[in-house]
């Protein structure tokens, strides 16, 4: 897709150089949506009671690394940042190969230009800001302190379960105050 939008002619031997130093580029463009969006998402599986069923970086990082939420989103902003390096650190030693074609050096200069349009327009997007009015609310339940057995206890709809879940282990508290 990338080639026809842009009227490249790549070699397969160039796009696979080509891909290959994308690959932490694509990460970091993942991860920025996880990081953005955490907060709607959270909202979201709040109101429909699916705490679980979260599919984002935040929470998996607080349950395999024992981060605490607040810890759990640095952490996030700093692999984000170091698959940003590893990219812009690929991409410097392919453009440093003098028999690449005038194609694959266009591609080469271009790829950080969409990866940091992906991140400008995560920190403005709709998609990942204007919450409902109640979200000041919900969300307050949740600080930077909490841990990943207190965000799974915590279920806004009620159910016998849930009720028990949350007299027993949840926090008053859990979000990151500053995303």
């Amino acid at each position: 897709m990338f080639e026809i939008v842009y009227d490249f002619k790549l070699t397969s031997a160039e796009r696979e150089k080509l891909d290959e130093a994308w690959n932490p580029g694509g990460y970091a463009a993942f991860l920025v949506n996880d990081y953005y969006s955490w907060p709607k998402e959270l909202y979201h599986a709040c109101v429909n009671g699916s705490i679980d069923k979260i599919v984002n970086a935040i929470p998996m990082i607080m349950r395999y690394q024992n981060l605490t939420l607040g810890e759990a989103t640095k952490r996030l902003a700093q692999i984000v940042l170091e698959y940003e390096k590893e990219f812009q650190h690929k991409l410097d030693d392919l453009a440093k190969d003098p028999t690449i074609s005038l194609d694959l050096h266009r591609a080469i200069e271009l790829l950080p230009l969409l990866l940091g349009g992906n991140h400008l327009w995560s920190t403005r997007s709709p998609r990942y800001h204007g919450l409902p009015a109640d979200s000041e609310t919900i969300l307050a339940k949740f600080t930077k302190d909490c841990s990943f057995t207190e965000l799974r206890a915590f279920n806004h709809t009620s159910s016998s379960h849930t009720d028990s879940l949350e007299n027993e282990y949840a926090s008053d508290e859990c979000i990151p105050e500053e995303v």
